[in-house]
């Protein structure tokens, strides 16, 4: 065997290996923010019950993070498993880590840092999904 066919079964593998972390990791992101969404559009009232801050946000704008999450949810994981624009997973992706920039910085400023540690995973875990699907493993 050559060095070169060598080397492109090596980068083969780690192609593969890459694109199994970041299925996981769009995986991941789907289901956290599908049950962010929903709770956001669909259950208002019962999430401005159970946590201060979504009572001192206009219910609309609860909402509208809401849907903006669940199409988050929609484009970070259908695309690339339908096959169809596959790049769309990489805004997908970006968009998520603006909501989640957004977030930090929200609850950064009302002084609340017990949930930051979670925005910024997972503020993270969307940038792995964006930088990964856009350079590494498209």
């Amino acid at each position: 065997m050559s060095e070169s066919s060598t080397a492109s079964i090596a980068d083969a593998s780690c192609v593969r290996r890459a694109n199994t972390w970041l299925w996981v990791a769009q995986v991941l992101l789907a289901i956290t923010f599908a049950a962010s969404g929903a709770v956001k559009v669909f259950a208002t009232d019962w999430f401005m019950a159970m946590d201060a801050w979504p009572a001192d946000v206009p219910r609309n704008l609860l909402i509208i993070i809401g849907i903006a999450e669940l199409a988050g949810v929609v484009g970070v994981v259908l695309p690339r498993l339908v096959g169809i624009q596959p790049r769309l997973t990489v805004f997908a992706a970006l968009g998520l880590l603006l909501i989640m920039a957004l977030a930090t910085g929200f609850h950064a400023v009302r002084r609340e840092w017990e949930g930051l540690p979670f925005n910024i995973m997972l503020g993270g875990l969307a940038a792995f999904v964006a930088w990964g699907r856009w350079r590494f493993a498209p």
